[in-house]
């Protein structure tokens, strides 16, 4: 789990998950960034898909907060039985 108390650059978060959809399965958050710091941001990604979509007014959360789930690598050296 990731956590942020101030507003995070939403190019860099986006990038990010750009990226991390070779080795993430899933990620889900409540982000708050700098370009609309009074507003909550959800982000879900799953697979290749990413979808951030607005939430409304930021409210009485303190820090945004991101999840990460699933890391493709580890999989793959499960074995089934």
């Amino acid at each position: 789990r990731y956590e942020w108390r101030e507003p995070i650059e939403r190019q860099t978060v986006l990038c990010l998950m750009g990226d991390a959809t070779n080795t993430v399965l899933r990620a889900k958050g409540i982000l708050r960034f700098a370009d609309a710091p009074e507003r909550r941001s959800v982000i879900h990604l799953v697979g290749r898909r990413l979808d951030v979509h607005d939430e409304g007014p930021w409210g009485d959360t303190d820090s945004s907060r991101l999840v990460l789930l699933g890391f493709k690598p580890m999989l793959g050296s499960l074995q089934r039985e």
